[in-house]
């Protein structure tokens, strides 16, 4: 079942671009949904609680 999101900004349908995310040190590139209009980004729950929390635990590692 595809998802369709909508920028609450906008009102436009958002369409998948890839981005760079800075997070501290970590740079990750992504495919994620954006407005076509104002590049407002949708950044998944799973992503932010996945890939961010890999980041912080390398962070506390140093």
């Amino acid at each position: 079942m595809e998802r369709h999101v909508i920028c609450g900004r906008c009102g436009k349908e958002l369409e998948i671009k890839k981005i760079v995310i800075k997070y501290f040190d970590h740079e990750f590139r992504k495919d994620v949904p954006c407005c076509p209009e104002c590049g407002q980004a949708f950044i998944s729950r799973e992503f932010a609680e996945g890939k961010v929390r890999e980041a912080e635990m390398e962070l506390e590692d140093k």
